[in-house]
């Protein structure tokens, strides 16, 4: 008995000395790694598809899949945020060498201080300042992403070869995973179901929703000569997760701006395209998205968003809900696991 312990506490020092080396070892990649198993979960529906029309010829298919990857959203998304740099990098030179009209802002903002000055005496927000922050943080992370490109070429490179294993040896890797959980098969299956569901209905539903409707903003603002339209409309796409305000909180200040600067015409314009185009995406797309998909308040997708973003940087745009997901299905499934694992045999 003494032997058998002493084996089973050197095997968990082994173990746990590898998964920590592994982690440190494999660190450098996580983030490619992240965004393959996540492209894998989404394209899940396509990939049976291009399966069956292969033939059932695994290596093909996940060609198929790859390649259909790339073209509707690896392609559209790198050539955004590079647009989407160039943009905040000129509002913030603008900004630093006071060229940027404050004007506007500190007449639309007037109201909200002479309101709280009411309560708080001495009130004072430089919301300028905190724009440029904001710029610079943002100009930092996404900077980081394209200014080595030998390293962008090589991560970029990892992730297409791991999100072709996934699609062709995926169903073997998820069997793998199944057989050394120590929960009950049927547990891990209801698990893995579950998660991959919820991950399709935050990022299909809500991030893709939020998604379209700052792009079509973005268009909006550059049909309408609203200055710096693709960081506008990157900001519409964070703004559209808040509820009942969402696009408007970015819209109805750009229209604002429009009848400050004396433009009417163009303000009457975004406000036609805004409740048409932009909110044709509430009307008829989310709904088509969101039907068979699992409810998450928006609000908490919100906050995933936003705390994505601050703890693991540009990739937490995914990484936020994802984590959030996980939990709440895990909490979903606590009650049953609990219930049944002291009788339920693996």
């Amino acid at each position: 008995m003494t032997n058998y312990k002493l084996q089973i506490s050197f095997f968990t020092v082994l173990i746990t000395g590898a998964v920590f080396l592994s982690f440190f070892v494999l660190k450098p990649y996580l983030s490619a790694l992240f965004i393959a198993i996540i492209l894998r979960i989404v394209f899940d529906s396509f990939h049976a598809r291009a399966l069956s029309f292969s033939g059932g010829r695994e290596t093909v298919a996940a060609l198929l899949s790859v390649a259909a990857v790339i073209i509707l959203t690896i392609v559209p998304f790198v050539l955004i945020g590079f647009f989407l740099f160039d943009d905040a990098r000129s509002l913030y030179v603008k900004i630093i060498a006071g060229q940027f009209d404050a004007d506007f802002i500190e007449h639309l903002t007037a109201p909200i201080y002479t309101f709280l000055q009411q309560f708080i005496p001495g009130f004072s927000f430089d919301i300028l300042h905190y724009v440029k922050q904001g710029l610079g943080l943002m100009l930092g992370n996404i900077g980081s992403i394209f200014s080595s490109l030998v390293n962008f070429i090589f991560q970029f490179t990892l992730m297409i070869l791991a999100l072709f294993y996934l699609f062709r040896d995926g169903s073997r890797f998820r069997q793998h995973v199944i057989f050394l959980s120590p929960l009950s098969d049927r547990y891990d299956e209801n698990i893995l179901t579950k998660l991959a569901k919820a991950v399709k209905s935050v990022l299909m539903g809500s991030l893709l929703i939020s998604c379209i409707q700052g792009i079509l903003a973005a268009v909006g603002f550059l049909i309408f000569s609203v200055p710096n339209p693709i960081f506008w409309g990157a900001i519409t796409a964070v703004a559209a997760l808040v509820p009942t305000f969402g696009t408007a909180l970015v819209i109805v200040p750009a229209v604002i701006f429009l009848f400050w600067s004396g433009a009417a015409a163009a303000a009457f314009g975004l406000i036609v395209w805004s409740a048409v185009v932009v909110g044709l995406v509430d009307n008829l797309i989310a709904p088509h998205l969101m039907a068979r998909g699992i409810k998450i308040h928006p609000f908490i997708i919100l906050l995933s968003v936003l705390g994505g973003l601050w703890f693991f940087g540009p990739i937490g745009f995914l990484a936020g809900p994802v984590v959030i997901t996980l939990l709440l299905t895990l909490l979903d499934m606590y009650p049953t696991i609990i219930a049944g694992a002291s009788i339920s045999p693996k």
